[in-house]
């Protein structure tokens, strides 16, 4: 019996290889005369049936050539629009593997371990037998793969339009030659599907449900038909109209390579038209983000910073996105435009603001019209101006770590033009192809790009804004000179992410003042506010305090507190910590404390100094002040009159030059109803007294140095001033607003300077402020000494950004290495036994059996071999090692049998300077479940709170069920760690911070959930608290969600205690509701935002557009980064969604976390249900990137 089922398996065998050779054979004998329809994802070729299949086939057959190297996912065959449609779908994924895809009973998700081969003609076939449960794969007449599906349904409803080379979602474009593509209702045999393989059917077979001959369709036709041979259901091939026709003859710029990087000056007048000719070469990838035409964007830190992008987005399509104005981005993309590849086409986008339309020409023609605004009566849409930094052309101001730009067009740009005035129809198409004399009315730029002229490519408008070629490096850092003068004060910015982040940074920042004081004559510090990042971290405020001390007796300092030193409760501020710190008794004693407002608190103070020949006083206000504030403020300064005065307090301007108000983001009244925000700061207090000289601010994040110069109701000229470096990169750039005085003179000299690099920042920040010291200043000996000082400080009362010029913002990939570091290739020799790289790991030999330590990418990764009985394993790192890694910025990967720990690099550097050892150890199981210690400890001491993100991630061979979570454990109990899942034998989950963690099923049981769509995903959140149901038994699945109750959600999963009180400023939201203190966290951290009149409407049911807006938003807040797993290509209703919806909407999509509805719409104004949020939530998670 042995022998013979060898006997008999060896048969089979060489009867399969005989099949599969004489199929290969056959197949490569034909292949030259072979040939199809070809499917350029380029073109976003599909063919789209016009009607539903009857059911799903038992028998799939496709005969196709595949392009090679696409290395990209591919639908060959489907209809998939999201998880709760009924779908089958056949994918070659980006390994070129086979994969079956199927919604119905259940989700069924198969794949092979074959490759399909590429450029060369192939016979696939997949077979899906009901009645044996079983679904095949056959490649070439060969079986590569066959897969149990229990209770395979014979039969299920199909709903949705099944295409050929993509599916609903018009993604995932297939990029092959295609002759044909067979379904039958019958299981076919392998001799059958053989046979078949050329015989040219004829329709009429038993069992033949469908057979398109796509070797056969009309191109020719307007609308190519694929006609269906045996079934009643034709298809439409798309995609295939004759291309745009090339016209131009002139010559432009290719910037494919990010070597030609140009830019332009400021452009002061708005743009309404935009034009260019472009060449985008053919092997372009749909998928890729061609690149910025024109552009100015960077990133800044407030969605109402001025930024412009005139680019050609994914799929060649035209798209312009300018944001500027607060809560309102016009995000306008030409949906269904997809410009012509390897020859010139004209691309000219206009803006009508008054007709609400965003219209696209393409060679003259228009193709697309969008409405700019939802609403016609919501406010303005289109800023005033291009932004704050100058125009480039064939990028924008983003880069790479290799200083090349990060969005450089993929290909060739020529005569670019920019007009002030909406241009008609007309003009576009007499205009588009013939140069421009440069006189036309509203022309504000012209760039031919056909010529080089002394280092420059002029500007053919009469604006003569030439195009310079831009040097990121040496415009955004120059070397550090500080101008000779008699003394200095230094201006502190925002230190709170060096507190929590960079605390050796911090120290390094304080200890610099203090050894160059004597040197550069800086006779006093003030800071602008937030001295730590966390108001209820005392190891922050520790190293605040240890950091300051460095000053203590060397410099003079003023404080100032921020919003995040101050604890919020309702109306009350908590200074606990800060005075606690920063105590009163100390201060006091001082020689130039002046007083307090209230005896024995320091968030109120003056202070005297006597400087050079001049008498200051310095005021500082506590953040948000109250009138009460303002009236003992007035008393103060009217009782020095005397005195220079210069105040400091943290909100008070905004990044555009304005005073900071509710019209901007995170004014003081946002956070307090009581508080006073910029305009009355100005008005009831700052405008009223002559000798208020310097008024300073901070809590805005910009770049740059912003002042405005205003005039007081006594006709004396003030400075205010906004200084707050917070988000430039990195954040331990240690940035100083250096003021440097001369006696008798009211020319104040201003640099804005890194500790860190030894450098300045930008030569737009290096410049001449006037102060109101002396009545009677000397002039200067030198009329021109500093004639090339005089920068502009984008100010006067309108306001504005500080000065010109056309430099990069933002740290970026360009910024250099501090000055004592020589440049290298970051490979210091260390432990040759360990490694190269200098990184020395140590462990206990009893613990383990070995080490090794290898660079992986952008980590440090650590495996350790040892028994899986091992009850604890520790390894170590030196001082040494920590900091190599550090400067590295790299990670940590610690891999053991117990688990694996992530370490990423911001919580490295958070213990740099530092010994660290870092521990995983294993408990007694409870229940059966896996128990682990996770620690890191510095220098001896646990690290209870980590700043960065911890991965851990132990193996898990047990059933996953729904409920299962991962706890905590406490000295109260367990608490649940909501960013946790399952996958591939592994359970993984986020650790905030050393401890003890295990696994436990807190499934919640509902009435109303089995057999609804959404039961899996209700038990998911339910289990990890971020819903209750609306009683015991019930959750309501139906039920619609409001703003409050989707607020809660987003603050449950952030651990946001129930405690902190407060209704984020909003005047519906009742302090007491149990939404209270999670709008009012959300508020505080960008999360949400009111729905104006400085209201919320929490009770007000969420649309799908808000819902979308605040997950991405909480996103952001939590960093927390999705995968993007599909190309967006828009909705049918996109005009409908709001702009300021669109990039998150968008997001979401991509990262299959949020689909549509039928008819490939988004409905962007309907309510969401709390299934919905549900599903939401519980993508969100997984489709975070461990």
């Amino acid at each position: 019996m042995f022998k013979k089922r060898w006997i008999v398996t060896w048969m089979v065998l060489v009867t399969l290889i005989v099949q599969s050779f004489s199929l290969t054979t056959v197949l490569a004998e034909e292949s030259e005369s072979l040939k199809g329809l070809v499917f350029d994802p380029n073109r976003q070729n599909s063919v789209e049936l016009e009607q539903p299949l009857e059911n799903v086939p038992a028998t799939f057959e496709m005969i196709a050539k595949f392009e090679p190297d696409r290395n990209e996912r591919q639908i060959l065959f489907g209809n998939y629009s999201a998880a709760s449609n009924p779908s089958f779908s056949i994918e070659l994924w980006s390994d070129n593997t086979l994969r079956y895809y199927e919604v119905s009973n259940e989700t069924r998700n198969m794949r092979t371990d074959a490759v399909v081969p590429t450029d060369e003609w192939v016979h696939l076939a997949w077979i899906r037998d009901a009645e044996k449960d079983t679904v095949t794969f056959i490649l070439n007449g060969k079986i590569v793969h066959e897969a149990f599906a229990t209770d395979l349904p014979a039969q299920f409803d199909l709903n949705h339009l099944h295409s050929i080379g993509t599916d609903p979602r018009n993604g995932l474009h297939m990029s092959a030659e295609v002759k044909e593509v067979r379904l039958w209702s019958e299981v076919r045999t392998l001799d059958e599907l053989t046979e078949n393989r050329d015989t040219e059917l004829q329709g009429g077979e038993a069992g033949l449900m469908h057979l398109w001959e796509l070797d056969k369709v009309d191109l020719t036709e307007e609308q190519p038909i694929v006609h269906d041979k045996a079934g009643n259901i034709n298809g439409v091939a798309k995609g295939y109209e004759a291309p745009y026709q090339g016209e131009f003859t002139g010559t432009g710029i290719d910037f494919a390579d990010g070597r030609t990087d140009l830019a332009t000056d400021i452009m002061e007048e708005g743009p309404r038209t935009v034009e260019a000719w472009l060449n985008v070469p053919v092997n372009t990838p749909g998928s890729q983000r061609v690149g910025v035409i024109l552009g100015n964007y960077w990133g800044g830190s407030y969605d109402d910073i001025p930024e412009f992008s005139f680019e050609v987005y994914n799929n060649s399509t035209p798209r312009l996105y300018w944001k500027g104005i607060k809560d309102n981005t016009l995000n306008y993309i030409a949906n269904g435009v997809s410009i012509n590849r390897g020859d010139w086409v004209h691309v000219a986008i206009v803006l009508d603001d008054e007709e609400n339309t965003a219209t696209t020409y393409i060679n003259g023609k228009q193709e697309h019209t969008a409405a700019l605004r939802d609403d016609e009566e919501m406010p303005e849409l289109l800023p005033s101006k291009a932004g704050t930094l100058g125009l480039k052309i064939g990028s924008d101001y983003r880069y790479e770590d290799d200083g090349t730009p990060t969005m450089a067009f993929g290909g060739e740009i020529a005569d670019v033009r920019v007009w002030s005035t909406v241009r008609t129809a007309e003009e576009i198409q007499q205009n588009y192809n013939t140069f421009l004399t440069g006189n036309e009315d509203g022309l504000i730029g012209n760039w031919k790009l056909d010529e080089r002229v002394d280092d420059l490519y002029p500007d053919n408008s009469a604006q003569q804004n030439d195009a310079i070629v831009f040097d990121p490096g040496a415009f955004t850092w120059q070397p550090a000179d500080f101008p000779d003068g008699d003394y200095r004060i230094a201006v502190l910015p925002d230190t709170q992410y060096m507190a929590r982040q960079f605390p050796e940074g911090m120290r390094n920042y304080f200890a610099w003042m203090r050894d160059n004081a004597e040197e550069l004559n800086i006779d006093l510090a003030i800071s602008v506010g937030d001295i730590v990042d966390t108001p209820n971290s005392i190891t922050e405020w520790e190293v605040a305090a240890e950091s300051y001390s460095y000053l203590d007796g060397v410099i003079p300092y003023v404080l100032a507190t921020g919003n995040h030193d101050v604890v919020r409760n309702g109306l009350n501020r908590d200074y606990t910590n800060f005075n606690n710190h920063f105590p009163y008794s100390k201060y006091s004693e001082e020689p130039t404390f002046g007083g307090a407002m209230v005896e024995g608190k320091m968030e109120n103070t003056y202070h005297f100094y006597e400087l050079g020949d001049v008498e200051y006083m310095v005021i500082s206000l506590e953040f948000a002040p109250t009138a009460e504030v303002l009236e003992w403020a007035n008393e103060v300064v009217a009782e020095n009159p005397d005195k220079r005065v210069i105040v400091t307090t943290h909100t008070y301007m905004y990044h555009n030059g304005e005073f900071i108000s509710t019209d901007h983001h995170h004014s003081n009244r946002h956070y307090f109803s009581d508080a006073m925000d910029g305009p009355e700061i100005w008005e009831e207090f700052v405008s009223k007294h002559d000798n208020i000289v310097l008024a300073l601010s901070g809590h805005i994040g910009y770049p740059d140095i912003v002042v405005r110069e205003d005039i007081g109701v006594n006709g004396n000229v003030v400075q205010n001033v906004l200084a707050d470096s917070q988000y430039m990169e990195p954040r331990d750039l240690g940035m100083i607003m250096m003021m440097t005085f001369k006696e008798g003179s009211n020319d104040v000299e201003v640099n804005w300077y890194s500790v860190k690099y030894d450098l300045f920042y930008r030569e737009r920040n290096q410049f001449t402020m006037p102060l109101n010291l002396y009545d009677n200043p000397t002039p200067p000996k030198d009329e021109d000494e500093d004639k090339d000082k005089d920068q502009d400080q984008g100010g006067g009362s309108g306001g504005g950004s500080g000065g010109g010029g056309s430099s990069r913002p933002g740290g970026g990939g360009s910024t250099p290495p501090p000055a004592d570091q020589e440049p290298g290739d970051g490979s210091e020799p260390g432990n040759e036994e360990e490694n190269d790289f200098g990184v020395e790991v140590g462990f206990d030999q009893n613990e383990v059996d070995e080490v090794t330590v290898e660079r992986e990418g952008e980590a440090v990764a650590i495996k350790v071999e040892a028994s899986p009985e091992t009850e604890n394993i520790n390894v170590s790192l030196d001082n040494n090692s920590v900091n190599q890694i550090v400067q590295d910025g790299h990670s940590v990967v610690v891999q053991t049998p117990l688990g694996d720990m992530t370490i990423d690099a911001e919580t490295i550097a958070q213990l740099a300077g530092r010994d660290l050892s870092i521990e995983i150890g294993q408990g007694a199981q409870v229940n059966g479940q896996p128990v682990r210690t996770v620690k890191l400890l510095s220098d001896g001491e646990e690290v209870a709170d980590f700043t960065g993100k911890v991965t851990v991630s132990v193996p898990y061979e047990q059933e996953a069920a729904n409920g299962l979570v991962v706890y905590k454990v406490t000295d109260e109990g367990r608490v649940i760690v909501p960013l946790s899942r399952v996958v591939d034998g592994q359970i993984v989950f986020i650790a905030d911070g050393s401890g003890t963690f295990t696994v436990g099923n807190n499934e919640k049981s509902f009435t109303d959930t089995p057999g609804h769509w959404s039961d899996e995903h209700v038990n998911f959140v339910t289990a990890r608290e971020m819903f209750v149901g609306v009683s015991e038994n019930e959750f309501a699945p139906n039920g619609s969600m409001t703003r409050g109750m989707l607020a809660t959600v987003l603050g449950r999963l952030l651990g946001v205690e129930e405690s902190n009180a407060g209704s984020g400023g909003f005047t519906d939201v009742n302090a007491e509701a149990y939404y209270a203190p999670y709008i009012a966290y959300a508020s505080e951290h960008g999360i949400v935002n009111g729905t104006g009149n400085g209201q919320f409407a929490p009770n007000r049911e969420v649309t799908r557009e808000e819902m979308a807006t605040m997950v991405v938003r909480f996103m952001e807040h939590a960093r927390i980064q999705a995968g993007t797993q599909n190309s967006y290509e828009g909705f049918e209703d996109d005009a409908q969604i709001a702009a300021w919806a669109a990039d998150a909407i968008q997001l979401l999509q991509e990262a299959d976390i949020l689909d549509g509805k039928p008819g490939n719409v988004f409905d962007p104004k309907g309510d969401v249900t709390r299934a919905e949020v549900a599903k939401v939530m519980q993508l969100m998670l997984e489709a975070y990137v461990y």
